[in-house]
């Protein structure tokens, strides 16, 4: 059993992705659980052409009354709910609700919404500032990357208190996948996944690391600078 403990903060000088995809791997559900995990690149899936999330409720910069407050996301040659068909879904962890959408609240795992136009329940939340991110996945939860895929909102809950967790000028990286627990041959290879908010790869010398805890022993994924 694999589960995972990675920091999910909004900030550039914590991961960074170099553009690809990455694995997990050596780890398996029954194997020893003093196996080192390894750190693996692979290679993206196709591109969806023009494929987009749109955040159409709340409005950016919105003050709520509501504490319990529902979000809207709308999609562009983008469809929610159907089994992306390549390869990869048979190789790792897939939803068998198809295609969704990953929104991420401050500083929170990813909810997936599987319904594109459907009003998506994020929560009862506390007042002050708060950030909500969106972007395509496919049903293996492999996002869709470009520099307009993505979109996310600033708001409040009750007062306009607080700082917002992501600036349209601030570097960040988003963490998306993995999340929970992993076991038995799903924890033979599980995809690490993240988002790039105005980081400018050419600047940086990328690295990426982790921290799974395996049958209750945390142990240290290799960190490789990937170039």
């Amino acid at each position: 059993m694999l589960r995972f403990s990675i920091s999910r903060a909004f900030s550039a000088s914590l991961f960074i992705l170099a553009g690809g995809l990455f694995f997990l791997a050596g780890c398996g559900g029954g194997g020893d659980s003093g196996s080192d995990v390894q750190i693996q690149k692979g290679e993206r899936s196709s591109t969806i052409e023009e494929a987009n999330a749109r955040i159409t409720s709340p409005a950016d910069e919105a003050v709520l009354d509501s504490a319990d407050v529902a979000a809207t996301v709308e999609a562009d040659s983008f469809e929610t709910g159907v089994q992306t068909d390549t390869d990869r879904a048979e190789e790792i962890a897939n939803s068998g609700n198809g295609q969704h959408f990953h929104l991420i609240l401050d500083n929170d795992p990813y909810m997936a919404n599987y319904e594109a136009g459907a009003s998506f329940d994020v929560g009862e939340l506390q007042p002050g500032a708060h950030t909500l991110v969106a972007f395509p996945s496919r049903s293996y939860h492999e996002s869709v990357k470009s520099d307009t895929s993505y979109d996310y909102i600033n708001f409040y809950v009750g007062e306009e208190s607080g700082d917002f967790m992501l600036n349209e000028d601030d570097p960040a990286v988003i963490y998306s996948r993995p999340k929970g627990t992993y076991s038995g041959a799903g924890a033979e290879r599980i995809m690490l996944d993240f988002y790039l908010h105005n980081v400018d790869l050419s600047k940086w010398t990328p690295a990426i690391g982790a921290s799974p805890s395996a049958n209750g022993s945390r142990h240290s994924a290799s960190t490789q600078t990937l170039m």
